[in-house]
């Protein structure tokens, strides 16, 4: 089995500037992408499927329980450190099981 988690990522509008609703300002050619992706899995012996107290699914659960929520507070932790920057997870109607995604903006000096 493997699912993948996919942050940190900005999208790239179509070379046309957009107004921004929450800032009113214009956001244009001044974004970029960034995709940081994990392919996950587990090696699983073929006798390991026999027993009847095996969870096939407790290897994956243990990366949505504890591993992945570790990781992204680890990175909006990170990001809190640099001034002048917001951040936010953006829900595009992807079960967050599969993908997350952080919208980072340079604040307008």
């Amino acid at each position: 089995m493997a699912c993948a988690l996919q942050g940190l990522i900005l999208q790239r509008p179509c070379k046309e500037r957009l107004l921004s609703r929450q800032n009113n300002f214009m956001v244009g050619d001044n974004e970029h992408t960034f995709l940081l992706r994990f392919s996950l899995s587990a090696e699983i012996p073929p006798e390991t499927w026999d027993d009847e107290d095996f969870e096939g699914d407790e290897w994956l659960n243990e990366w949505e329980g504890q591993i992945k929520p570790g990781l992204v507070r680890a990175v909006f932790s990170y990001l809190r450190q640099f001034e002048g920057w917001n951040f936010h997870i953006r829900n595009r109607g992807v079960s967050p099981l599969d993908e997350i995604e952080i919208v980072v903006l340079k604040a307008k000096s």
